[in-house]
C-alpha cells in the first residue's frame, strides 16, 4: 500500500489513517458490503493519490473497527479502535457457529487466573472443524483447575454460541511471538 497508511499516536487510542491519501473502509467478510462505523469487519484500502500503480478496494485481510470520533491527541482522521484486531482468515466455523480469535481473547483475558496467552486448536476432517480446543495458560501454578476450566467453558459458550474443549497449560508454556501471534492452529485429518 505504501510506506505509511496508518500510525498510532502518543494516546495509543487506535491507528490513525492517512485519509488524505487513502480511502479506508471496513466490509463484511462474507458479503463484502461496507459496514457502518463501530462494526468489526475486513479492512479495505483504496489509493487516492498514487499515480503509477494505484490499488482499488484492496482487501488487507485484517480485522478492524473504525471510528470517526476525534482522538484525545487532537487528530480527526479515521481511526481503527484497538488497531488491527486479527485476520479474517482466522475465522473458525464450528458446529454452525462462527467466531474469531479476538472473541476468545476477550473471554480469556477476563480471567485474572490466566495469562494473556492462548491458542485455538482446530482439528479438521473433510474441510469441517470436528474438534475445537481453547488452550489457555495459567498466570501462576495451581493444582486445582477444574472449577476454572468449567467457568472458562461456560463463558466461551456464552460469547461464541458454542462450547469448545478447554485445556489449561502451565505458566510460560505457550510460545511467545515478537510480532503477530499465531492464535489458530489447524490440524487436518485425512
Amino acid at each position: 500500500m505504501g510506506p505509511t497508511f496508518a500510525a498510532e499516536c502518543e494516546a495509543q487510542a487506535g491507528l490513525h489513517f492517512a485519509e488524505d491519501h487513502y480511502l479506508v473502509e471496513v466490509v463484511d467478510p462474507e458479503t463484502k458490503e461496507p459496514l457502518p462505523e463501530g462494526k468489526l469487519g475486513v479492512l479495505v484500502l483504496t489509493h487516492l493519490t498514487r499515480e503509477a500503480t494505484p490499488l482499488v478496494r484492496y482487501s488487507t485481510g485484517d480485522l478492524a473497527v473504525l471510528t470517526k470520533e476525534p482522538c484525545v491527541c487532537g487528530r480527526t482522521h479515521l481511526r481503527a479502535l484497538g488497531g488491527i484486531l486479527g485476520r479474517a482468515d482466522d475465522l473458525v466455523v464450528y458446529r454452525g457457529a462462527k467466531f474469531y480469535p479476538t472473541q476468545v481473547e476477550q473471554v480469556v483475558r477476563a480471567f485474572p487466573e490466566l495469562s494473556s496467552e492462548y491458542r485455538i486448536e482446530v482439528v479438521e476432517e473433510g474441510g469441517v472443524a470436528r474438534q475445537v480446543t481453547v488452550v489457555a495458560e495459567l498466570a501462576q501454578r495451581s493444582e486445582d483447575t477444574e472449577g476454572l476450566v468449567q467457568a472458562l467453558r461456560a463463558r466461551l459458550k456464552e460469547a461464541l454460541g458454542v462450547t469448545p474443549e478447554v485445556r489449561l497449560e502451565a505458566p510460560g508454556t505457550l510460545e511467545r511471538t515478537a510480532f503477530k501471534a499465531k492464535r489458530v492452529v489447524r490440524h487436518v485429518r485425512a
